[in-house]
């Protein structure tokens, strides 16, 4: 996001960013409003950066790999110079539920890699990475019209759609996040699925009384990372943070940051935080 405008708690319409990229003026109100959920000023316009979509799309795909290898595959692959523009880790229960019927009758983890570019330039680089990953494991490659239809159900999260299972995303360093999810399995039943490398985690969890929420908290308080509860039943959802806890230090500059856009507190109370 660019720019942005917005109004605030007092009724005043306040303006950051602009509509060009090179801005690098005032504060970045930007990314405040965009992680506020609505509790400190009502978006009303906004400018973002777009790209146009890429002629070829091509996916490298390797099945049955470990957490912590498929990782360390991700990693390796937006360590190189071919531009990879997605790189997801699924586990084997998540991948059965993908369109493509190759995929999702594996019956195993999968890890894919995505370049974009002109179609040579893709072609080669996809090339490359196969080779590359041929040291884990035999290597599939998706053409375009597979590639986007293997994306967009990454990017629709479709196997977390008909679950009705608890859902948590979790953002950490990708170095710790496989044994970050290990620990959690360890105590109870969990299906992730890896992207940005690792960075971000998409956790489904049992439908138990808590959605988990002790287990990968205190998880978290080991590794580092925070969570953020996406879907539960109404019952868990009435007793669980939705939002990771916030240290002291942080929750008093949450607070006057809140102040400070909306004294009152009209705008989405407690959303976030109680009382805030």
């Amino acid at each position: 996001m660019l720019g942005v405008q917005a109004v605030n708690g007092r009724g005043e319409t306040i303006r950051a960013g602009g509509r060009v990229m090179k801005n690098v003026t005032g504060y970045d109100l930007g990314r405040a409003l965009a992680g506020s959920w609505g509790t400190l000023a009502v978006v009303t316009e906004m400018a973002i950066k777009v790209l146009p979509a890429q002629r070829e799309v091509r996916t490298v795909l390797c099945f049955g790999l470990s957490d912590p290898t498929g990782v360390e595959t991700l990693c390796l692959g937006f360590g190189t110079p071919f531009e990879v523009s997605g790189a997801v880790h699924v586990h084997a229960e998540l991948a059965k539920r993908f369109s493509d019927e190759e995929i999702s009758g594996a019956g195993a983890s999968v890890t894919a890699i995505r370049v974009e570019n002109l179609p040579a330039s893709a072609r080669y680089r996809s090339s490359r990475l196969k080779q590359m990953l041929q040291a884990y494991a035999p290597a599939l490659e998706l053409d375009t019209q597979r590639s986007r239809a293997f994306w967009g159900d990454i990017r629709s999260l479709k196997m977390f759609q008909k679950t009705g299972r608890p859902l948590w995303r979790i953002s950490t360093i990708p170095s710790s996040a496989p044994k970050l999810i290990g620990s959690i399995a360890r105590k109870i039943d969990v299906r992730a699925l890896y992207d940005w490398s690792g960075g971000l985690i998409w956790l489904e969890t049992p439908p138990i009384s808590d959605a988990g929420a002790v287990e990968i908290r205190r998880t978290l308080a080991e590794f580092g990372g925070h969570a953020t509860l996406i879907r539960a039943e109404a019952p868990a959802r009435a007793v669980i943070d939705v939002f990771q806890p916030l240290d002291p230090p942080l929750m008093a500059l949450t607070a006057e940051l809140k102040r400070a856009f909306d004294p009152v507190g009209i705008l989405n109370p407690g959303r976030m935080y109680p009382g805030m």
